[in-house]
């Protein structure tokens, strides 16, 4: 008899917790591993964009995906003071793509995950200190010395990745130039949805479930900057279009999470051996083309996919998921990053050259441009 591959996953956030229920799909048993001590409610909102929801739904989850997420429609981006530069592109998508996007608080995508493995599955206050490999296994390493054996690795332990490291993969983070903010307002935000564009900074807005509008907002500044909370997002952002200053009033001064964005070179390798790694700890990305949580859950479910593979050998396994995501992973990032200086031009004559290349692009033009990322079909 043939037994199940154990895999171990480091990281229970949405890439790690997507793992984890793709390879049991693809007949493993499952252990992940959380350094937090518990899976406590935290985050704002996600877009997840069709590539994300048709990857999901391969795993059985779109009837659970649709009960806690809202329609993603009116992303058109707009002037600070609220004059339209362009059309909606989430309007059109479902149509093209075959799935719309949808927008989710991060802490109930999380719980859905969670939800769907067993009681016993995930273990939190586990710190990985690292994993030594050998060519008929892995042993992940908790910190404290004890020892866990698996025949699959994932890392889906962030930008800051532990096993990153252990697999000769290191590079140093660094701040990115750009300190973003975001929160969940318990207000209905109406029509007003949508990205607003200004001098070196932008403000968004989005519909959650149950009357809550999800906003973020970022700038472009040469240093991180940490000591601006509600009030100070208020001064900078308050004169912008309407609901701009409402949504923020709107929210409890200790639930604005202020993030000082960090870059780090994706891997060279997405897997070494019997490790895999998906999400922020593979390939981090600014948040300007909103594909960082959709492309982790792509990396997921292509990688159960192929782990699920009959007659396959997982370090093979392993090796064709890094050939497939790579290439687009790196894409994806490039992208990520050009988009975050388009939005952010600062200089007067910039913002007006952006401002008219915007209306003079249709949504039809952005979408092709766009296809081959949020049109992806990791399944």
């Amino acid at each position: 008899m043939t037994h199940p591959l154990k895999a171990m996953v480091v990281g229970a956030g949405i890439g790690g917790l997507t793992s984890a229920l793709a390879l049991r799909q693809a007949g493993c048993d499952i252990t992940v591993v959380e350094r937090a001590h518990d899976l406590a409610p935290a985050g704002a909102g996600i877009s997840l964009w069709p590539n994300a929801v048709h990857a999901l739904g391969s795993l059985g989850l779109a009837a659970d995906l649709d009960a806690i997420s809202a329609p993603g429609t009116g992303s058109a981006l707009h002037r600070a003071d609220g004059v339209r530069l362009g059309g909606s592109l989430t309007d059109l998508v479902a149509d093209r793509f075959g799935a719309p996007v949808v927008v989710v608080h991060r802490a109930e995508l999380q719980a859905m995950l969670v939800s769907r493995l067993s009681h016993d599955v995930v273990h939190t206050g586990w710190r990985c200190a690292g994993i030594e490999r050998d060519g008929n296994e892995a042993l992940v390493i908790r910190e404290g010395g004890e020892t866990l054996p698996a025949d699959i690795v994932v890392a889906a332990d962030g930008i800051h990745s532990v096993i990153r490291a252990t697999v000769g993969e290191d590079a140093p983070t660094r701040y990115s130039g750009y300190t973003a903010w975001r929160g969940v307002a318990p207000i209905n935000a109406g029509a007003h949805t949508g990205e607003f564009l200004g001098h070196g900074c932008l403000f968004g807005i989005a519909a959650l479930p149950g009357d809550r509008a999800y906003w973020w907002a970022s700038v472009r500044s040469r240093t991180p900057i940490t000591d601006e909370r509600r009030d100070a997002l208020v001064e900078r952002f308050g004169s912008w279009a309407k609901p701009i200053r409402a949504v923020l009033e709107a929210t409890p001064p200790d639930k604005v999470i202020v993030t000082p964005l960090q870059q780090r070179a994706s891997v060279t390798r997405m897997a070494h051996g019997r490790v895999a790694l998906v999400g922020d700890a593979a390939h981090p990305m600014l948040p300007n083309i909103g594909q960082g949580g959709c492309q982790a859950i792509e990396d997921a479910v292509v990688l159960g996919r192929l782990v699920g593979r009959a007659g396959m050998h997982p370090v093979e396994a392993l090796d064709d998921y890094r050939t497939l995501r790579e290439r687009h992973t790196r894409k994806v990032v490039k992208a990520s990053a050009q988009m975050a200086r388009i939005v952010h031009v600062g200089s007067p004559i910039g913002v007006a050259l952006r401002n008219v290349a915007l209306r003079a692009t249709p949504p039809t033009s952005s979408l092709r441009r766009l296809a081959p990322i949020i049109g992806n079909d990791a399944t």
